[in-house]
């Protein structure tokens, strides 16, 4: 069984309250066919390893088995913005999703380390043998701590970007996901979840863009989204890496713009260049005012010479 398979089968089931949902206001107002259209999307939510449905009506009926799909029901999946685009989330059911995919990441890293603390107890045991003694005259090999130390190898299989040791090891200028979630608890006063999918979406941008313009980006995006701050929750960088491509293609464009610019004006002034130029456009308007002159008091000579003939 390989990872994908292995996640989708582990996310199969979830927690079912059943006296918050037969209490709930908005499930005694539903009919029976509401109910079942309901707890049919709740599960099509769940098996689609999102956590959310596609903004689809038709393909919303269809998973629901009806013909059209309850306005009561959909009331319960609002649109929202996604790590996947738009799409259609109920509150209750994403987080109970993001805590059982928490949840597998630990127990996923416990089992890593657990794997790694067996292969080092075989590595002791492997050194317990008698110590080699070469011949005489043939020098005695270094031994493993003389050793320099190397990279570890970086095709290990739990790695998700290859040619990488480590995401968070700072002696290697990786960049660091607490960088931007400690920011994001700055601006909207909520801790941010620490999860694979957004720790992999982060380092992931910082790749493509750079860290530095990575944060910067997002200090532009929270600034202008303020008024989230009563509604983020621990998940609020899902709203983030929609706009972080778009401000990324904006500014490159920008960057792009100005560059056809600097040819077309050609290359920037030097301050001396400068004065030269501003001199030089004084000097030919004081010929031009001085011409001027020059022909108006001609005219008035004419004119007084040829007063009597006029």
């Amino acid at each position: 069984m390989n990872e994908g398979e292995k996640s989708v089968a582990d996310l199969t089931r979830f927690d079912f309250h059943a006296l918050r949902f037969t209490q709930s206001d908005s499930i005694s107002e539903m009919s029976n066919e509401e109910i079942g259209q309901y707890i049919l999307l709740l599960c099509e939510a769940w098996l689609s390893q999102k956590g959310s449905l596609p903004d689809n009506s038709e393909v919303l009926a269809r998973k629901a088995r009806c013909k059209q799909i309850s306005e009561k029901v959909l009331a319960q999946f609002p649109l929202v913005e996604t790590a996947w685009g738009p799409r259609r989330q109920n509150e209750t059911l994403y987080a109970e999703w993001v805590k059982t995919n928490e949840r597998m990441d630990i127990a996923k890293e416990s089992g890593r380390r657990g794997g790694e603390a067996k292969a080092a107890s075989r590595d002791t045991l492997g050194t317990l043998q008698a110590p080699y003694r070469p011949p005489k005259g043939i020098p005695k090999p270094p031994s493993r701590d003389t050793l320099p130390k190397t990279r570890p190898d970086q095709t290990d299989s739990n790695q998700t970007i290859p040619d990488q040791t480590s995401f968070e090891n700072e002696s290697y200028g990786q960049p660091l996901f607490k960088n931007i979630a400690t920011r994001y608890s700055s601006y909207f006063v909520v801790h941010h979840s620490h999860t694979k999918i957004h720790k992999e979406r982060y380092y992931t941008a910082c790749q493509k863009y750079g860290e530095n313009r990575v944060l910067g980006f997002f200090d532009i995006w929270a600034k202008t989204n303020s008024w989230r701050k009563d509604s983020m929750d621990s998940n609020g960088l899902n709203f983030f890496w929609r706009p972080l491509e778009e401000m990324a293609e904006g500014d490159e464009l920008r960057v792009a713009r100005e560059q056809e610019q600097k040819k077309v004006d050609g290359p920037e002034l030097t301050e001396k260049q400068a004065e030269q130029i501003i001199t030089s456009s004084v000097s030919e308007r004081q010929k031009e005012a001085s011409e001027q002159l020059r022909k108006i008091e001609e005219q008035k000579k004419w004119d007084a010479e040829h007063k009597d003939e006029i």
